[in-house]
């Protein structure tokens, strides 16, 4: 019998087997706590000769599935991560989606069940392991000297376009080139003209959990670039902000079992904030945050949370992460 929950996973072909061998050994490692059918999805996922480096193939990644119960679903062509979950979106069942990108590694028993306990509740519209409050367009605008919210916490201007332009992991967050972006003017302005100013709060889309029927609900754009997908992660008409007007919360749930409110997500310490102690699911994100030196840590803290920026600092003890910074 189906269950109500479908839990998708998103394998994004390129970056090879590693991701989804990390998040298998966590799923086996950890009862999610929550009844729910598996669904793998392989996007960019290519057969023996046509890999590119490093890529990993179809018979690679079934390899590393054998053994789970699971359903496989396959996109027809490479697409990005919120436009391969709204495509399986269409394809699924389930009364209830969680997703999860390639990146994704939950970090506790019970995990899915702090998803799921309150999702599909009147009044809740979304439920994630992590939100954030910043805005893509004060960045952009801080970052060309057009100050904003973010010249109250960044001291130096040259310094934080150095740390931002310096990090960029070894893949995108779904696997393409890293693109920390030298955009053109007019992109830029779009961009600013397309997104809220500081605070901004949104989901972040590496792992969150709603009804079936009221992402269908959802206005979803073109998502040709990763642009487009910031515009719908965090952008004046987002998934949490379609939500929000429709009269409905977004939270984040926490592993002390709490569920966070917007304004409240900054003392959930799930993200970019403290040693991440609250986190349930984690990402290339909060691993970033997780490894990153002190300063690294205090630029990552302030762009998501402003002035309420409390990040981990050396004595404070190791972050909250698998693999965490000592």
């Amino acid at each position: 019998m189906r269950a109500r929950l479908g839990l998708v996973y998103l394998v994004w072909g390129p970056l090879g087997v590693q991701p989804l061998r990390v998040f298998l050994d966590a799923y086996r490692r950890y009862a999610s706590g929550a009844e729910h059918d598996l669904v793998v999805a392989f996007n960019g996922v290519t057969g023996e000769h046509d890999r590119g480096p490093g890529a990993a193939t179809r018979t690679a990644l079934l390899h590393e599935l054998d053994g789970v119960e699971h359903r496989l679903l396959e996109l027809e062509r490479p697409v990005l991560d919120l436009a391969a979950y709204f495509q399986l979106a269409q394809r699924l069942e389930h009364e209830q989606l969680c997703f999860l990108n390639s990146h994704s590694e939950p970090l506790l028993d019970g995990w899915l069940a702090l998803l799921a306990a309150h999702a599909g509740e009147p009044g809740v519209g979304a439920v994630g392991a992590t939100g954030s409050w910043a805005s893509q367009s004060s960045h952009v605008r801080y970052i060309l000297g057009l100050r904003g919210p973010y010249a109250k916490v960044f001291d130096d201007r040259e310094r934080a376009k150095q740390l931002f332009a310096a990090w960029t992991p070894a893949t995108g967050e779904n696997g393409e080139p890293p693109r920390r972006p030298r955009r053109r003017p007019l992109k830029a302005a779009l961009l600013i003209a397309g997104q809220p100013s500081f605070p901004a709060p949104h989901l972040r889309s590496n792992a969150f959990l709603l009804e079936r029927r009221l992402m269908l609900r959802l206005k979803v754009g073109p998502l040709l670039d990763k642009d487009g997908t910031y515009l719908l992660e965090s952008g004046r008409h987002s998934i949490t902000r379609q939500l929000q007007r429709m009269g409905l919360r977004v939270l984040v749930a926490g592993a002390d079992g709490a569920l966070y409110a917007t304004r409240d997500w900054a003392r959930s310490h799930t993200f970019w904030q403290g040693a991440q102690e609250n986190l349930i699911v984690a990402d290339n994100q909060t691993r970033a945050y997780a490894h990153g030196d002190s300063e690294l840590r205090r630029a990552f803290s302030a762009h998501a949370w402003g002035e309420l920026a409390a990040p981990l600092t050396p004595g404070d003890g190791p972050a909250s992460d698998p693999a965490a910074v000592a």
